[in-house]
């Protein structure tokens, strides 16, 4: 587990590190919490996947709650970490069982085609949709995902992590512009400056 120099710091106060581009901090706190997924990832069966991708969803979740934690409105970051751990999961579960009888030829991967020169337009479709991949094609793995989210999430904007945050979780453009008080074309900017810095990273 990553140190932090000084041991008598709040947690609290690491989140806000981490939330202030804080490398340490980020990867004290991914590792300290990462215990609480693999316990949440073992407790469900998610339909056409695995209990690696549970773990990578639950670690999406992990890293939303650094994202998103507001130390006057949630009273501990241990409870609103485990509370958006558990609401990704459930959310990946959700969509797994809505989607399983959809044909093949709506599944998708990183080599589909909205862009083949930008697959970086797909992998944060991908990880907005859920969607059912085909046998044999090749893929992004869970766990590259999972260190390709942790990787970008560093390049980002506070603005582009909450746009990115509301995203993966489905919102549409305008339900993302009410949530962040902004206009449609702010979201939209934001999310083209989040798959350029994917797609240095693919």
């Amino acid at each position: 587990m990553v140190k932090i120099s000084n041991d008598k710091i709040s947690e609290s106060e690491i989140v806000h590190r981490a939330q202030q581009g804080d490398k340490e901090a980020e990867e004290f706190l991914l590792e300290k919490y990462r215990k609480n997924v693999l316990i949440r990832a073992r407790s469900y069966y998610l339909v056409g996947g695995d209990n690696e991708d549970l773990i990578q969803e639950g670690m999406i979740g992990l890293l939303k709650a650094i994202w998103d934690f507001r130390p006057d409105r949630e009273a501990q970051f241990s409870t609103f970490a485990n509370l958006c751990i558990e609401r990704q999961i459930q959310t990946a579960i959700s969509s797994a069982n809505r989607q399983k009888h959809m044909p093949l030829n709506n599944s998708v991967s990183i080599y589909a085609a909205v862009s083949e020169e930008e697959p970086q337009n797909i992998i944060i479709d991908r990880l907005a949709a859920k969607k059912n991949v085909e046998p044999g094609v090749e893929l992004i793995k869970a766990e590259e995902l999972e260190q390709l989210m942790i990787d970008v999430k560093r390049e980002l904007s506070g603005f582009e992590k909450k746009v990115l945050a509301y995203y993966i979780q489905g919102a549409s453009y305008y339900e993302i512009s009410r949530a962040l008080d902004c206009g449609n074309k702010s979201v939209d900017n934001a999310l083209q400056r989040i798959r350029k810095k994917i797609g240095k990273k693919i």
